[in-house]
């Protein structure tokens, strides 16, 4: 099939978002640009009922009578389904029910994104949890990066909203700065991944396919990282987007012993590839961290592992494990 050229990607990963993805699909319909986007819907085998609300979201707005425009394949590991909207006719989407649960099985789903992001100029991302509220987000990124050929990735504020209890209740970009270097990335976190886009020459780059080979799971953070290395980081204090807060979401269980000991080994190659004030960062804080987490934790023997893997090769994480440990139990008893 001859596809439109599209200018942007959106890149959605999604599983058990049965309450939410509706929301997500209707920020892409929405999106009123003057070129054709493609929306890169990719189910993780999900056991509660987004599989079929996505197929009847898609059946119900999407134009599947059309040969030229639409198709459905049953392959060995997905079904494909894609189509163009009724109405928004810029609009196009291609979903991907994976038979199997790829996270499970640590089977990467970037092969489902390799066919389209070759032909587009940009990518953004938005998970099945998180949704669009501007109906120019699209127009307005692509446009910025398009007048500012230095920038390689640009975003936007968002809204907090929490819609289950979280232990960490911290709001994240809720206002932004025009710009952020490669150490405000690694220290305030100071975006939420839906708010970006970014140029495909990032994920071309030897940079990155070196870094997503590390298999770190911050691929948010690595994707900032490289494009910190490439070019500038600018954006618009503009909330276009809602981030949901809620004990499902990926970001809520990435503290058991086994993530801990892998996202810790995984860091110190990142380290290593990026050097330079990365490393040193990275070495002082973010490791130091992931220490501190074993120990208040009461994983001791995970605990004496890092501990034993940083004497040599980063000795300022100890420090900084031991100052956020002191000051924790500092907290406990005398406060």
């Amino acid at each position: 099939m001859e596809y439109p050229k599209f200018k942007v990607c959106v890149n959605s990963m999604t599983f058990n978002q049965a309450k939410y993805i509706t929301d997500t699909l209707d920020g892409f319909v929405m999106q009123q640009t003057n070129f054709p986007f493609i929306c890169i819907i990719i189910d993780d085998a999900s056991t509660d009922d987004e599989p079929e609300i996505i197929r009847k979201y898609v059946e119900t707005n999407f134009d599947l009578l059309t040969s030229s425009t639409s198709y459905e394949i049953d392959n060995d590991d997905s079904v494909v389904l894609y189509s163009q909207h009724n109405t928004n006719k810029n609009c196009y989407f291609v979903v991907y029910f994976l038979k199997e649960n790829h996270y499970s099985k640590n089977r990467s789903k970037r092969p489902y994104l390799a066919e389209w992001r070759k032909i587009c100029d940009y990518e953004a991302i938005c998970e099945g949890d998180d949704y669009w509220t501007d109906p120019l987000k699209l127009q307005k990124q692509a446009d910025f990066l398009d007048a500012n050929p230095q920038c390689s990735l640009t975003y936007h504020a968002c809204k907090n909203v929490f819609s289950t209890p979280c232990k960490v209740n911290i709001l994240y970009g809720e206002c932004v700065k025009e710009s952020y270097s490669d150490i405000d990335i690694l220290t305030i976190y100071p975006f939420q991944t839906a708010t970006v886009m970014y140029r495909k020459d990032i994920l071309d780059s030897d940079l990155y396919k070196k870094a997503q080979a590390i298999g770190c799971t911050a691929g948010d953070q690595i994707l900032f990282l490289t494009a910190s290395r490439l070019g500038t980081i600018e954006g618009v204090n503009e909330k276009m987007s809602v981030y949901r807060r809620h004990e499902g979401g990926i970001s809520q269980h990435m503290h058991d012993a086994d993530k801990l000991w892998k996202n810790f080994k995984d860091w110190q190659k990142v380290a290593l590839l990026f050097g330079g004030n990365i490393r040193k960062k990275i070495n002082k804080d973010k490791l130091g961290v992931y220490m501190y987490s074993a120990f208040t934790s009461r994983k001791y023997i995970l605990f004496f592992k890092m501990l034993r893997l940083s004497m040599f090769k980063n000795p300022y994480s100890i420090v900084f494990s031991f100052i956020l440990s002191s000051s924790y139990y500092y907290h406990r008893l005398f406060k």
